[in-house]
């Protein structure tokens, strides 16, 4: 990337995707719908292993855990 001259603009974020990974994808995606508003664009799989649910134009991705015993939460793993 070349330096940024005095007539640059700051580059911005203008779009993220968090990927989750969670144990049961419909009930992470039905939870995002009920309790946030958020609607599906796109789900894979029956029961759905990999879904992308947005709101305002922005999405979430859901993935199913391959271990779902190895999802803790960040306190357990000494953080905050």
């Amino acid at each position: 990337m070349p330096p940024a001259g005095p007539a640059s603009a700051p580059a911005r974020v203008v779009r993220a995707a968090p990927y989750l990974l969670v144990p049961d994808v419909a009930a992470a995606a039905a939870y995002y719908q009920k309790v946030f508003g958020f609607e599906r664009e796109y789900a894979a799989g029956d029961p759905p292993v990999f879904a992308i649910y947005a709101r305002d134009g922005h999405p979430v991705m859901f993935r199913r855990a391959p271990d779902p015993a190895r999802i803790t939460p960040v306190e357990r793993q000494g953080g905050t």
